[in-house]
């Protein structure tokens, strides 16, 4: 069995496209502490947020030591006005 201190977890959020360009930044600044992708939507690669605003998907990838500094930033962009959905809460990868 893998140590649990090398093991990551994987989240999907979705934000706004508008918020986009900012959360990228926040995220690219957490060198080590997170990496992400953008995600199609499978189904018709739109997605809206509940407001009608274009949105994405982000696959977060969070390493098992950083999963808590991850919530904070999380917290402190959602303090900040970007709206932020959780689609699926972290699981291990």
């Amino acid at each position: 069995m893998a140590d649990p201190r090398t093991q990551a977890y994987r989240q999907v959020i979705r934000i706004t496209k508008a918020d986009s360009a900012w959360v990228y930044h926040v995220l690219e600044a957490q060198e080590g502490i997170v990496s992400y992708s953008t995600l199609p939507d499978p189904r018709t690669g739109v997605l809206l947020s509940p407001l009608g605003l274009p949105a994405c998907d982000l696959a977060l990838s969070i390493p098992a030591a950083f999963k808590e500094e991850m919530r904070v930033v999380v917290e402190h962009l959602r303090a900040g006005g970007v709206w932020i959905e959780e689609i699926s809460p972290p699981e291990w990868e």
